[in-house]
């Protein structure tokens, strides 16, 4: 075990907007040769780690054996921390460079078939998991800052226009034979800034859907129905037809569908900020 002499791993950890300011691209994430001081320098893992036994500061230290090549380590008492420690990488197996792969290539939006080729993986859970957890953490952002929509406009001192409806989503195995086991989902969508909601409902009656109307929508807007799903390519949704056994996940993807309207186009770095927000190191 070597000793690297360091307090910290990085000198800086980037703001949001540097963040946002760096061209994110598959060609530039490739190119960096240090990708432990990358996730350090995007707040991904804990920059630096006190001792509270000996009220000190951990030194940097070289580690063969472990994944990321390091861990803290305390001069006086000897003990020791994973840099992984509290983060939201703590209990992957992945290097650092392929959950920034996976993180960079969700964000695009690309399938999960090349996401698992780019990292060299042939577990095709791994890729799903990891999906699936960066989808809770837009759950967990959208749960914390809700999208509420309508209202008055500010400039014209006009109404808002937000339009709903309910749409159907059904299983049909293999995209044939008779349909069954479908879903009613009931959405919203505020026009000129395509912000929307979209919730998966049981009951269509009267007083469902206006307890979900009055939990989204703010006072004086004007509300319009029909077409709202075709218009704002709700219909174009991957999972129109569910495929078998795919139901237990449908939330979660119209959580994803929901956190990516309001993010227009700025997934890496806004992702990047809900796990910082999400996963914060004592």
């Amino acid at each position: 075990m070597d000793y690297v002499n360091q307090k910290t791993i990085v000198d800086k950890i980037l703001t949001v907007d540097e963040i946002k300011e760096r061209k994110w691209t598959f060609n530039y994430l490739s190119s960096l040769t240090n990708y432990v001081h990358t996730a350090a320098s995007l707040g991904l893992i804990r920059n630096t780690s006190f001792c509270n036994q000996c009220g000190k500061f951990r030194t940097l230290y070289k580690a063969s054996k472990r994944i990321d090549g390091f861990l803290w380590r305390c001069s006086s008492c000897r003990s020791s921390l994973s840099i992984r420690k509290d983060s939201f990488i703590e209990k992957s197996h992945l290097t650092i460079k392929k959950i920034l792969i996976i993180i960079f290539y969700w964000s695009l939006e690309l399938p999960q078939t090349v996401i698992r080729k780019e990292i060299d993986d042939a577990d095709t859970h791994t890729v799903v998991e990891w999906s699936n957890f960066i989808r809770e953490i837009c759950e967990e952002d959208l749960a914390n800052h809700p999208i509420m929509l309508g209202g008055i406009d500010e400039e014209t001192n006009q109404p808002k226009e937000v339009e709903i409806d309910d749409l159907y989503f059904f299983e049909s195995k293999y995209n044939r034979g008779r349909v069954k086991n479908g879903v009613w989902i009931f959405g919203a969508v505020e026009r000129g800034s395509n912000l929307c909601n979209v919730t998966r409902i049981d009951s269509r009656d009267r007083d469902t859907l206006f307890r979900i109307i009055n939990s989204w929508i703010l006072p004086g807007t004007r509300i319009l129905s029909d077409g709202w799903a075709a218009y704002h390519g709700l219909d174009q949704f991957d999972i129109k037809k569910m495929r078998k056994g795919e139901k237990t996940t449908f939330n979660t993807h119209m959580i994803e569908f929901m956190w990516r309207k309001r993010e227009k186009g700025e997934v890496f770095p806004r992702i990047i900020k809900c796990i910082r927000e999400q996963y914060v190191f004592l």
